[in-house]
C-alpha cells in the first residue's frame, strides 16, 4: 500500500512539472518562445537593414516565417517590433570594466567602432538622417537614451573611484566618442578603423583629465 501511494505521488509530481513546462508565456533558454522572439527580432533587423522602417506584424511575420497570429499577439505595434529588434541589436554593446578609465575608454571606443560600422546600424542612422519617418526617429532617440546609460557607465565608475572629477560632463564625453563615428559611417561612408577609434579615445581622455 505504501509503495502504491509513493508511486502515485511521484506520478503526480511529474504531471505537475509537465504542466508547468507547458504553461503559456513560460520562457526557457533555447525554448520555442525564445526561438520565436529571436526570429522576429532578426527579421525586423533584416528589414531595417534594407531601409524598410515601416515595420508591421504582417510584414515581419512573413520575413521571419512565423505565424501572423503569433506576431500580432506578442508584438501588436511597430514600436513593439522595433523595441525587440533594438534589444537584440544592442545586446552585444557592453562597456568594459577594467577598473582603469583609460583602458575602459579605449575598449569602449573599439566596441563602438565595430557597432557603428555594422550595416544594420548604418542603415538605421541613414534613415534617421533623412527624416523620412519621424515616428521612427522619435523611437530611435528614446532607445538611444537607454543605450547611453551603458556607454556612460565607465565614466560614472571612475567618478565613484575618485579617478574623474564629479564635475565631469559625462554626456558630452560620450557624445565625443559617438558623434564622429556616426558622421564617418553615414556621411563619408567610411568604416571606423581601430586607429580612428583609439585616436578618439585619446582625445576624450585628454578632455576628461
Amino acid at each position: 500500500m505504501v509503495e502504491k501511494e509513493l508511486l502515485m505521488m511521484g506520478t503526480s509530481v511529474r504531471e505537475r512539472k509537465h504542466e508547468t513546462d507547458r504553461a503559456p508565456g513560460k520562457v526557457r533558454p533555447g525554448g520555442r518562445t525564445e526561438r520565436c522572439r529571436r526570429a522576429v527580432a532578426e527579421a525586423a533587423l533584416s528589414l531595417l537593414r534594407r531601409g524598410n522602417t515601416a515595420l508591421s506584424p504582417a510584414l515581419v511575420a512573413e520575413e521571419a516565417g512565423v505565424a501572423r497570429s503569433t506576431v500580432y499577439r506578442r508584438w501588436p505595434t511597430r514600436g513593439d517590433l522595433l523595441r525587440e529588434a533594438q534589444t537584440l541589436h544592442t545586446s552585444r554593446l557592453r562597456a568594459p570594466d577594467t577598473g582603469d578609465l583609460h583602458q575602459d575608454v579605449r575598449g569602449l571606443a573599439l566596441r563602438l567602432a565595430r557597432f557603428f560600422s555594422d550595416p544594420t546600424e548604418i542603415a538605421m542612422n541613414v534613415a534617421m538622417a533623412t527624416h523620412t519617418d519621424p515616428d521612427f526617429n522619435d523611437w530611435q532617440v528614446e532607445a538611444w537614451q537607454q543605450t547611453t546609460l551603458v556607454l556612460s557607465s565607465p565614466f560614472h565608475r571612475a567618478i565613484e573611484r575618485g579617478d574623474l572629477s564629479a564635475e565631469a560632463d559625462v554626456a558630452s564625453l560620450v557624445e565625443m566618442l559617438v558623434s564622429p563615428m556616426v558622421v564617418q559611417t553615414v556621411l563619408t561612408k567610411r568604416r571606423v578603423t581601430r586607429r580612428d577609434a583609439l585616436r578618439l579615445a585619446e582625445q576624450v581622455m585628454r578632455i576628461a583629465s
